[in-house]
């Protein structure tokens, strides 16, 4: 019974199913624009792909998961928000090899 409930809550969360590649197209994103320094859309984009990780269909890529928290530690940084950039740093540092 909870196993179900959990199911559909989960179903109702999410707008589509998403896999690692798009999740590698939206991290390959954000370095490109962070190769512009374009920060602000950096962060969209980041905020964006945050969202559909719940929606993942199959387990994260460690190492997109990796740059994922790189990138947010990074601009955490960029906006002088230094528990964030900690926080993010550390897990970078987790799943980083």
């Amino acid at each position: 019974m909870i196993a179900l409930l959990l199911q559909v809550a989960w179903a109702q969360s999410c707008d589509s199913i998403y896999t690692n590649r798009e999740l590698e197209v939206a991290v390959g994103e954000v370095d490109r624009l962070f190769e512009k320094a374009d920060v602000d859309r950096a962060l969209s984009v980041l905020r964006r792909t945050e969202n559909l990780l719940p929606c993942m269909k199959e387990l994260v890529d460690h190492d997109l998961l990796a740059r994922f928290g790189r990138n947010y530690a990074l601009i955490s940084f960029l906006q002088q928000d230094s528990e964030q950039a900690n926080r993010w740093g550390h897990f970078f540092e987790s799943l980083h090899d």
